[in-house]
């Protein structure tokens, strides 16, 4: 029994420590096994640097579920691939240069170069798992102990029994693992039991069927690969011999090219020209080049090519027109068509130019200029006349839709402008008969600010028809032409006559020298001559020009006294009833789109009868005229005062509410208290009035409405005695 004990305990011993060691040999050749042909796997993308195909080559190796990590650098020591970034080990996958395992020898690590032929592509790092070498030499360690124990107890044949049950495995596992280490993949563990013995061999063979299928899945990749490298290389070859093909047609076809071709260094230097460029620039074949440019450059041209020049070094291609001067002194004109060359991108490096010669086209083109010129010319004065005609009709259309004088005055500065668009001009209006006119509107550079005038002060005037200086230092100058400061150049002026009645003075005057306009721009009247007088044509155009002013103010002011006589009273000079109704229905829908109110007042003279009966007719048309002249100056410039009927006026407020009319009726009650009337030399009076007031909307929809409310309140305070307000 103490030997079998001792057998036990050696059995206890030394078991594990063979499985472990049998275990940790077969781990470590099946590891070297592995990282070596993983490396060739990975020569091929790591040789050409493609980083999806080393991705997925290393994603295939770590798949395996008994390697840690695998990671790939290259000759910098730069991770170009990695997997396995979860494990502890891997920060210290490189802390040695030879295969080892980790301290707690849960992981072996492995180093291999990564080789093409003779060339050192990189390094690749592995880490294979050994947990299950501990875990197998636990289990049957646990079996040993048992076994020992029932050795033990059973007797030694028992024990000689187990001993060669278990041993025999084990040695034929150790045998496998040596062939396997040695390259043989086809080799297998023969052991069919269920025990632990039976599900390592099994775990072991399995391993090995792994790596067999990794290793045969290696190789089809790289012969794919290798494949696939031919075929670049087989594409590469086609596209060069392609390059020189083309590098051979475009060679010819630069030769046989009409227009010249070359390309220009950075230093403006010609490295390359065809023939064509070569007889443009009148050098022998291939003279051209090391030449610069600006040896055949006029000054503008030199200019020009040096702002060309910056175009390209910003990377933009320019279309332009160049003179110069070939070797044997021939000016010519080229049309260049230049674009930029660039280093990779990023230097410049030159100008690929093409040269054509366009000196004769621009002969013909000079020729064909100088024709079109005139024709042009004679064109624009054709045009000239007749928009000349089309803006005095379309003036004429303007001075009808007038309703002031001033409106006439600024359309017939605005199209005075536009017909003499090179002169400064100025209407004078003559308010009087005193013989004095008015500045009414300008352009030009005529001065605003420019005082009246006197008839005296216009020779124009006082001829009675159209007075022109053609030569200022010759000719008599108008006083006024004088000072306006325009003196220095030819001037026209022209009376404004309508059925003979002068009505004022068109002054029309040329700026002198170098003047500004109001505009800021410079002009110059003695540029021609020729063009300064127009012939007999432009006072004639003047005069025409002051006619329709002259008789667009007249038809006004005819319409205008129509007018007002069709909307006063001649008594009170106030508005007539006639308006007051057009005008309160204007102001109502006004107020109803802008959402505002309209103020009505009405007011009465009180006991205006019984003045009229007293002191007589003439003197009630005083009263009505003085409470007129009240009412019309105690209001806003935008109220609407009118003479309702008799002694009866109304008053239109737009935009005042109720409080404001009341307020505005009451201030105008008391106001009528102050109010004086002097009769025959003698004050009579007193005199009081009476309000009714209302509002639209408040008081009516529409302005009938509002005007009875109004009027029902007026009755309301004669009846309450009068000298009051009700709203």
């Amino acid at each position: 029994m103490p030997w079998l004990a001792v057998l036990c305990l050696v059995i206890l011993l030394i078991a594990p420590m063979q499985l472990k060691t049998a275990l940790t040999e077969t781990t470590v050749s099946k590891a070297e096994r592995v990282a070596a042909s993983s490396a060739e796997t990975l020569t091929v993308p790591l040789y050409f640097q493609d980083t999806t195909a080393l991705e997925e080559d290393l994603v295939r190796v770590w798949e395996s579920g008994d390697i840690a990590y695998a990671i790939v650098q290259d000759l910098s020591g730069r991770i170009v691939a990695a997997q396995g970034r979860g494990t502890a080990d891997f920060v210290r996958y490189d802390e040695s240069g030879k295969n080892s395992f980790t301290p707690n020898r849960n992981v072996y690590r492995t180093v291999m170069d990564v080789r093409y032929r003779e060339s050192h592509l990189g390094r690749l790092f592995m880490g294979f798992k050994t947990d299950f070498i501990a875990a197998e030499v636990n289990r049957v360690r646990k079996g040993i102990i048992f076994v020992s124990l029932a050795i033990f107890i059973l007797g030694s044949a028992v024990i000689l029994l187990t001993t060669g049950w278990v041993t025999r495995p084990l040695k034929s596992m150790t045998a496998a693992a040596r062939l396997i280490a040695e390259g043989d993949l086809s080799r297998r563990v023969e052991v069919q039991s269920r025990d632990e013995t039976g599900i390592l061999a099994a775990s072991f063979n399995k391993m090995v069927e792994r790596l067999q299928e990794l290793y045969q899945n290696l190789e089809s990749k790289v012969e794919q690969r290798t494949g696939e490298l031919r075929q670049e290389v087989e594409e590469r070859r086609k596209a060069e011999d392609s390059a020189l093909e083309k590098e051979s047609l475009l060679r010819s076809m630069l030769e046989g090219l009409g227009d010249g071709v070359g390309i220009i260094d950075e230093q403006e230097i010609f490295t390359v020209s065809n023939p064509a460029l070569d007889e443009i620039f009148g050098v022998p074949p291939g003279g051209l080049t090391g030449r610069n440019i600006t040896d055949f450059l006029t000054r503008p041209g030199l200019e020009l090519n040096a702002s060309q020049t910056l175009q390209r070094k910003k990377g933009l291609k320019g279309v332009y027109d160049m003179e110069i001067i070939t070797m044997s002194g021939t000016r010519k004109m080229l049309r260049v068509n230049a674009m930029p060359r660039f280093e990779r991108g990023e230097r410049y490096i030159g100008t690929l130019a093409v040269f054509s010669d366009i000196t004769q086209r621009k002969l013909q083109e000079n020729q064909v200029r100088e024709a079109n010129e005139r024709l042009r010319r004679n064109i624009v004065e054709i045009e000239k006349r007749n928009t000349e005609l089309g803006l005095l009709y379309e003036m004429g259309e303007s001075l009808q839709a007038c309703q002031t004088e001033a409106e006439i005055y600024a359309v017939g500065a605005r199209y005075g402008e536009k017909i003499f668009p090179l002169q400064s001009g100025a209407f004078f209006l003559a308010e009087s008969s005193h013989g004095h006119l008015n500045l009414k509107a300008s352009w030009g550079t005529y001065p605003e600010t420019s005082s009246d005038l006197d008839t005296n002060d216009c020779w124009g005037l006082r001829r009675g028809k159209p007075y022109i200086v053609e030569n200022p230092e010759k000719d008599l100058v108008c006083r006024h032409i004088l000072e306006a400061g325009l003196a220095g150049a030819p001037s026209l002026c022209v009376p404004m006559m309508s059925y003979g009645d002068l009505h004022g003075i068109l002054t029309i005057s040329y700026p002198p020298p170098e003047v500004k306009t109001r505009s800021g721009r410079k002009v110059s009247a003695f540029e021609s001559p020729e063009a300064i007088l127009q012939e007999e044509l432009r006072p004639r155009l003047a005069a025409n020009l002051t006619e329709y002013i002259g008789t667009a103010v007249v038809n006004l002011r005819l319409r205008e006294s129509l007018r007002e006589k069709s909307i006063r009273d001649p008594l009170s000079g106030l508005f007539n009833r006639r308006f007051m109704e057009e005008t309160l229905e204007r102001e109502i829908r006004r107020s109803v789109r802008l959402k505002t109110s309209v103020g009505i007042i009405m007011a009465d003279i009180d006991n205006f009868k019984a003045f009229n009966d007293t002191y007589g007719h003439e003197a009630g048309d005083i009263m009505i005229r003085e409470i007129a002249r009240l009412l019309t100056n105690h209001v806003r410039q935008e109220d609407v005062v009118c003479r309702y009927g008799g002694e009866e006026f109304l008053l239109i407020l737009p935009g005042a509410g109720p409080d404001l009319v009341r307020d505005r009726a009451e201030r105008l009650r008391l106001d009528a208290h102050s109010l004086t009337i002097i009769y025959m030399g003698h004050p009579i009076g007193p005199v009081t009035l009476s309000f009714g007031c209302s509002s639209h909307p408040v008081d009516g929809e529409n302005g009938a409405e509002a005007i009875k409310v109004a009027d029902m309140r007026l009755l309301q305070a004669k009846r309450e005695g009068r000298d009051r307000v009700v709203c």
